[in-house]
Parts: C-alpha cells; sequence; structure tokens
C-alpha cells in the first residue's frame, strides 16, 4: 500500500472535523498537512436566527489560529479571500498526493461557502480529492468505483486501487437510455431520433461497456440516471466510499461536471473520491498521476 501525503483543508480547528476524522480514519499512518485558511477582511457569519459570530483578522487572530491547529497536527495558517485558490494551488506543488476536505460548514453562509468552495477544488485540483459531509466515515473494505471509460474515471480508479488495496473494488458502468450520447465509441443518436434508434443504440452501448469492464477485470452495468443510481448505492450501507471521475474547467466539461458529480458530491452520505484528467501539458508526473494499464493496473503517468 502506497501512503499517500495528504493535504486537509480545514474550516474549524477541532478535532471533530469532518475531513480530520475522515483522513485519519483512512490513512492512520500517513503524513497529514492541515490547511486553515483566514479571511482577508472581517467577516460575520451567522445561521437563520442565530447568534452573528464575528471572524477576525490581523495577527491576532492568526497567532491564535496557529495554536488551535499545531493542537490537531501539522500545517499552516495563511490569510486569503479566496481559500479555493489556496488549496487548489497546493495541489501542483508535488508536495501532497490527496486531498481529503469536508463540504458543508457549520453555520448558515459558512455552509454554502464551503460547499463551493469544495465543489471548485474538485473541478480544478490536480490531485485525487476525497470529499465528506459530515459525521464518522464507515470502514472503506467495499469501494464503488464509477467509470466511463474516460481518462478522468480511470484516473480515479488508479487511485483506489494505490490507496486502498485490500478494499473490495466494485466496477460500475451505468447507461441511461435517453442520452443523446455514450461515453463509449458509439456514433451519436443524432437529429432524427426515435425509440428503435435508441433501443439500438442501448445494445450497441451495453455491448461495448461490457468488453470495457471486461479488460478492467469485470463490473455492473445498471441502466438509470448515473447520479441517482450512484447516490442509491451510496444509501444503501454497502459501500464505505464511491470514486469516479471528474470533468475540467469549462464548457460542456463544466455541464457534465455539474449534471453527475457535482450531484454526487454534495449529496452522498460517504465519502466520494473524484480525480479529473490532467491537461496533456501538466507538469504533475509524481506518485499522483496515474494511468491504468491493459490489465487495469495502476501505473505513474
Amino acid at each position: 500500500m502506497m501512503i499517500p501525503r495528504v493535504l486537509i483543508p480545514v474550516e474549524t480547528l477541532d478535532m471533530a472535523s469532518p475531513a480530520l476524522t475522515t483522513a485519519r480514519r483512512f490513512f492512520p499512518t500517513a503524513p497529514c498537512h492541515l490547511l486553515h485558511v483566514l479571511p482577508a477582511a472581517p467577516q460575520t457569519v451567522s445561521s437563520l436566527g442565530g447568534p452573528v459570530i464575528m471572524i477576525g483578522t490581523g495577527e491576532p487572530a492568526h497567532r491564535e489560529a496557529e495554536q488551535q491547529l499545531s493542537a490537531l497536527g501539522n500545517g499552516e495558517v495563511v490569510s486569503g479571500s479566496d481559500p479555493a485558490s489556496e488549496i487548489v494551488r497546493r495541489t501542483f506543488t508535488q508536495e501532497f498526493d490527496l486531498v481529503v476536505m469536508g463540504t458543508s460548514g457549520r453555520r448558515g453562509l459558512a455552509r454554502a461557502l464551503l460547499g463551493s468552495i469544495a465543489e471548485r477544488v474538485v473541478r480544478e485540483s490536480a490531485l485525487p480529492v476525497i470529499t465528506v459531509r459530515h459525521g464518522e466515515p464507515e470502514p472503506t473494505s467495499r469501494i464503488l468505483v464509477m467509470t466511463d471509460f474516460s481518462s478522468a474515471a480511470n484516473r480515479a480508479y488508479g487511485a483506489v486501487q494505490q490507496y486502498f488495496p485490500g478494499a473490495e473494488v466494485h466496477l460500475m458502468h451505468v447507461v441511461s437510455p435517453t442520452a443523446l450520447t455514450a461515453p463509449v465509441s458509439l456514433p451519436p443518436a443524432g437529429r432524427a431520433i426515435t425509440a428503435s434508434s435508441l433501443i439500438a443504440r442501448n445494445r450497441e452501448w451495453i455491448q461495448e461497456a461490457r468488453e470495457q469492464l471486461a479488460t478492467l477485470g469485470g463490473g455492473e452495468i445498471v441502466e438509470g440516471d448515473p447520479a441517482e443510481v450512484a447516490l442509491e448505492r451510496a444509501r444503501s450501507g454497502m459501500y464505505g466510499l464511491i470514486a469516479l471521475g471528474t470533468a475540467g474547467r469549462g464548457g460542456v466539461e463544466r455541464l457534465m461536471f455539474g449534471s453527475v458529480a457535482q450531484r454526487i458530491v454534495r449529496e452522498s452520505p460517504v465519502p466520494v473520491l473524484t480525480a479529473r484528467a490532467l491537461d496533456p501539458d501538466s507538469s504533475m508526473n509524481g506518485p499522483s498521476s496515474f494511468r491504468l494499464n491493459d490489465n487495469g493496473g495502476s501505473l505513474g503517468a
């Protein structure tokens, strides 16, 4: 088992941080680096009908945060107005292999802000990201890997193989019967769509998916909405982790992220591991860059 170097962005400096408890549960011997971003300017945050809390800045607040963080482990406190950029920038330094972070804060506005930060990190991180909504994670003895056979999905699968070698991994591909395009080498349904043409296309899609799953060691093919299928499995209690690839930063890719991975990250009751495909000219070439060989094994990029 490869022991990852874990970057843990934390909103709250306490032992109950979901990101911190998840990282320590999943990787008890891993070197962890905590990152806490103080706002560049004072902020007031309150829940509906709750008390108003002033988040301070300046040297006193910075020193207090450093003292609190040191009680939790190694790490750093930085000041900035863009926490997502601070996190994403560190994923390109090759100092870390994996990010573990929460997706929801504890207070009104903070909850929404942290969710948007996590979603941006998932979209832009050079490293695989494990997001967790709340609570103590279940054991990761069984992991569901959602694959569309893309390079991003292969990278997520490689991360699972690398960091959870003892887990039972279940590969699944979801066929969306009414989708106009398929993530396999089939022609699009085109403009003249009929029920019979979709049935014929889906039959070919399933056959192609079955062949590709066979090259990865086998798996399950399910028909339905990919996000809903994944969330149903997550709620079943059968899995301790869901893994999938995400799209990149812009255009159609961002819409794809919004329709599938974003919903899973937002709603899954179990931690979610996501990975995006690296740009061809990316400088990331360390242990965090994954691809699969022809037999489904993970290799460094």
